[in-house]
């Protein structure tokens, strides 16, 4: 069975929130895009509907669904943009659906959700064992690019030792 693409706002049958034509909308404005034009409508899809997933997988974002029935979780309500102004609950913030392209891009490219466990790794050490972090890791899995441009819709969950947890944003980027 193939994919079918559904980026209907609020729509219980949902799976992405951005369409194969708004993923090339955005890629026309951005430089180095051939992952991206250089993939097949079929891949495209695929890739939109994968960095939905893992953007919704990955973040706790602020406010709550905005209906019960829908099967992605945006829109909501009571989320803030980057200027402290509400967010209509009847659409979805235009950094979102940057985001999702940007990341479908990277998607094409390569598969981000692999963990090879050494992600912010600076320093290794043999004898008396030592490992030394440069930051907080996020396994690579949502890159930078990514996170800054959704980092005030919500707060990313890191994986820790113990188990995944919710982290402040601001803890993030100290």
């Amino acid at each position: 069975m193939a994919l079918t693409l559904d980026a209907t706002i609020g729509g219980a049958a949902s799976n992405s929130y951005v369409t194969a034509a708004e993923g090339t909308v955005y890629h026309e404005g951005r430089l180095f895009s051939t992952g991206w034009t250089g993939a097949v409508v079929g891949d495209q899809e695929a890739a939109l509907v994968w960095a939905t997933r893992l953007l919704d997988t990955h973040f706790d974002w602020q406010g709550g669904k905005f209906t019960l029935t829908q099967a992605l979780r945006w829109p909501r309500f009571g989320a803030l943009d980057r200027d402290g102004e509400l967010i209509d609950s009847a659409e979805l913030p235009t950094s979102l659906m940057n985001a999702v392209s940007e990341l479908a891009r990277l998607l094409i490219i390569g598969d981000r959700s692999i963990e090879s466990g050494t992600e912010g790794l600076s320093k290794l050490k043999v004898d008396v064992i030592e490992l030394t972090f440069d930051k907080l890791d996020r396994l690579g899995t949502i890159p930078d690019e990514v996170y800054q441009m959704i980092s005030h819709l919500g707060r990313l969950k890191v994986a820790a030792t113990t188990g995944a947890r919710a982290v402040p944003v601001a803890l993030l980027r100290t």
